[in-house]
């Protein structure tokens, strides 16, 4: 089984993605699928926000600084995470705007 420790909150990340209608991104979802499997049985589930709604939920990252977005126009960025000491399931996430 896999685990995860307060080390696995500090992470930096490069993504891309294309705007579909203009506005301001101020954050960003993250969430997983996960899929688990025996020799009998298959089960899955999904924490996306287009799913069947679970008693885990999505993981926000708030931007420090808000992104113009433009429909149409790809957006290349930079995402660091770290945690903030004092609050350990807390994490602090800061887009680094290139």
């Amino acid at each position: 089984m896999q685990s995860c420790s307060v080390a696995d909150l500090e992470f930096q990340s490069d993504f891309s993605l294309v705007a579909k209608v203009d506005g301001q991104l101020t954050a960003l979802v993250g969430f997983f699928d996960v899929e688990f499997q025996s020799v009998l049985h298959k089960k899955s589930f999904s924490t996306s926000p287009c799913d069947i709604p679970t008693h885990w939920k999505q993981t926000v990252f708030l931007l420090e600084t808000p992104i113009s977005l433009a429909a149409g126009k790809l957006l290349n960025e930079s995402m660091r995470s770290s945690s903030l000491a004092e609050e350990q399931h807390d994490a602090a996430c800061l887009n680094d705007n290139r």
